[in-house]
């Protein structure tokens, strides 16, 4: 799905990508909420995604790379 927000604008990209992820991540009944988004476009085909993830056994960062 995250190729469908190639050369898309930056508030489409950021929501879009919230939405995309949140969906994904929520299917684990383990994983409570996703907070602190925060995408940020590198290239042109690429953008650096951020957000914490809250679980049963804790909060965790993630930050990872992703082609767009």
């Amino acid at each position: 799905e995250m190729s469908q927000l190639i050369g898309k604008s930056e508030e489409v990209l950021h929501s879009e990508a919230e939405r995309i992820l949140s969906e994904a991540l929520l299917q684990d009944s383990r994983i409570t909420g996703i907070s602190n988004f925060d995408i940020e476009k590198i290239s042109r085909n690429t953008a650096l995604i951020k957000f914490t993830v809250a679980t049963v056994y804790g909060a965790t960062d993630i930050e990872q790379e992703v082609d767009i």
